[in-house]
């Protein structure tokens, strides 16, 4: 319990400090570009907020308790294996030999779930830009218009949604 307890804080602080090198990176490198790389449709703020969300979140799921659960798997294998043979060698080769089956429905079942994923990244993108553009759209009626924040926000979203079906 406490082993584990203390992988977990260990991973967690471990991603998290390189999840925040990784935005500061990934940001800085976006305010060199051109100001005319910004009028392009794929780099408008909100996809850019998107896609630094989402790269971020991506190595935090590898880096975070993933890698400790690999690692932990990985050590148990080694060590069951070890002692398996100690108990009885010929069961163990037995399990030896199963063990490329399992590897290969895992890795078939990670594919798989990999490929849906690949879909929706898209519509996250796109979803966030619209976020973003109807969030600017509103500030800009707010202070032209001088009505209050939420009922402006409400009529722009519902014909924002109007107009996408």
């Amino acid at each position: 319990f406490v082993v584990r307890f203390g992988q977990f804080v260990l991973f967690t602080i471990i991603t998290e400090r390189l999840s925040k090198r990784l935005r500061e990176a990934l940001y800085s490198k976006i305010l060199t570009y051109h100001i005319g790389w910004f009028d392009e449709e794929k780099n408008q703020p909100g996809a850019l907020t998107s896609l630094l969300s989402a790269d971020v979140q991506a190595v935090e799921g590898l880096t975070g308790t993933t890698l400790g659960l690999i690692i932990q798997c990985f050590a148990s294998f080694a060590f069951g294996m070890v002692i398996a043979f100690f108990a009885s060698w010929k069961i163990t080769l037995i399990t030896l030999g199963i063990a490329p089956i399992l590897v290969f429905t895992g890795k078939f079942q990670a594919r798989f779930q990999k490929g849906s994923s690949g879909l929706t990244d898209s519509a996250f993108k796109q979803s966030g830009s619209l976020i973003s553009e109807a969030v600017s759209s509103m500030r800009t009626a707010v202070s032209y218009t001088h009505l209050r924040a939420h009922e402006t926000g409400r009529n722009i979203v519902c014909r924002l949604l109007l107009e996408k079906k």
